[in-house]
């Protein structure tokens, strides 16, 4: 509410100085457009915070995850949580922390899920990788669908290359 009376006092403000000089009252109306512009971001930056805080409402709860080879075979399998810390990243954007529980593997060299994993969620996509060796990126990432995400699973920074499928679905427990 005080920045509507502000704004109303600065148009005021404006007009009687168009009166005094004009190149005065353009400075002020260009003054009043960027104070504008920056509440009209501080706007949708907020309704943007929102929108990931219900995201967690999505993702709440413990998953199973299971990484596949090319021919589909179950390589590695662990129990996830998404939480809402930030998590580590050489790429931009809003990772947040994946937490680990029971993996299991039987190529460790495949997927690193014993490693740090994070994870960011957009438009319905949900994308798990490694993210803090740079050039070297490891992802999982899939359509978030009645509950579960199936997806893709490949490497890239040099070049990109499919490397298997992955699955995620709730935990009964």
């Amino acid at each position: 509410m005080w920045m509507v009376a502000v704004n109303k006092e600065f148009k005021r403000e404006a007009k009687r100085c168009a009166f005094c000089s004009p190149l005065f009252a353009a400075a002020a109306r260009t003054a009043y457009r960027w104070a504008s512009l920056n509440l009209l971001i501080f706007i949708l930056a907020l309704a943007a915070r929102q929108s990931f805080a219900q995201v967690a409402d999505e993702l709440s709860g413990s998953w199973v995850l299971q990484v596949e080879n090319l021919q589909h075979e179950v390589i590695s399998t662990a129990n996830v949580r998404f939480a809402d810390t930030e998590g580590s990243s050489c790429l931009g954007g809003n990772w947040e922390q994946v937490m680990i529980d029971a993996p299991k593997s039987s190529d460790a060299k495949f997927f690193p899920i014993s490693d740090k994993l994070s994870y960011i969620f957009e438009g319905g996509i949900l994308t798990i990788g490694r993210n803090e060796i740079c050039d070297a990126y490891l992802h999982l990432s899939g359509q978030l669908n009645n509950g579960a995400v199936a997806g893709k699973y490949f490497q890239f920074g040099w070049g990109r290359k499919q490397l298997g499928y992955f699955s995620l679905k709730r935990s009964s427990k």
